[in-house]
């Protein structure tokens, strides 16, 4: 078939027929329709309703992009592409009815993100709590009248003993104890007169001590453990039904 040049084509046309016409270039198949240069026609910006048109577009392309990546189709490789019927290409209703669909899948993708993101930070409490369940004590008490009590974690290599060799350099009004510990770390609690704490941590903290706070967790580690559970358990159904 042989390739023939294209010619410009300049079209003058009542306004109110401006739209019918273009739309029936647009069905001989055989007319490229650019937009005009804005010094000729004045048109310095966008209309609304082609912004409107190509922020839908855009919109229905990330709706397919989610449906691709979540339920990918299979396909022959050299199938053959569906066809439309000119009238059923153009038609209106048709776009507004794939415009919804896609809005529905873009809302629910967004849900689905933020529940995620909420499993994601449960998880992490959870995974938190679980060195401290041996602990009978509400997670977010700090000290009594006289006292802190100070949660934290030093890197196993340097262990208790290098804390308290620290501390004892500073006062012998502090006492440091094991709760738990794995290949990495060892989670310790630090009691100490309050008078004292601020010069101790700055001893135990040059040797890896690293404190950790459980501010607004009032209960105990193992109970926090099963609320955490329950609530990761809810939100792995609210994703399953997003």
């Amino acid at each position: 078939m042989a390739i023939l040049q294209m010619k410009k084509l300049k079209c003058a046309v009542v306004r109110s027929e401006k739209e019918a016409f273009l739309k029936d270039l647009t069905k001989l198949g055989c007319v490229q329709i650019d937009e005009t240069e804005a010094e000729e026609y004045n048109l310095l910006h966008e209309k609304s309703d082609l912004i409107d048109l190509r922020t839908k577009h855009a919109r229905m392309l990330s709706a397919i992009s989610i449906l691709n990546a979540a339920v990918p189709e299979k396909s022959k490789l050299l199938c053959q592409k569906p066809e439309l019927e000119k009238d059923e290409f153009l038609d209106e209703n048709g776009i507004s009815e794939a415009v919804s669909h896609a809005e529905e899948i873009l809302s629910a993708d967004e849900r689905i993100k933020a529940v995620r993101t909420e499993e994601s930070k449960t998880r992490a409490d959870m995974e938190s709590f679980i060195p401290w369940k041996a602990l009978d004590i509400p997670l977010d008490l700090t000290g009594t009248k006289t006292t802190d009590i100070t949660f934290g974690t030093v890197p196993a290599r340097v262990g208790i003993r290098g804390l308290e060799n620290a501390a004892a350099l500073v006062t012998d009004e502090a006492e440091l104890f094991v709760v738990n510990e794995d290949k990495s770390l060892q989670y310790v609690i630090l009691i100490s007169y309050r008078e004292v704490t601020g010069d101790v941590l700055e001893a135990i903290r040059g040797c890896g001590f690293n404190a950790i706070s459980f501010q607004g967790i009032k209960q105990n580690a193992l109970t926090a453990i099963k609320e955490a559970e329950k609530k990761h358990a809810e939100e792995m159904t609210r994703i399953e039904y997003s």
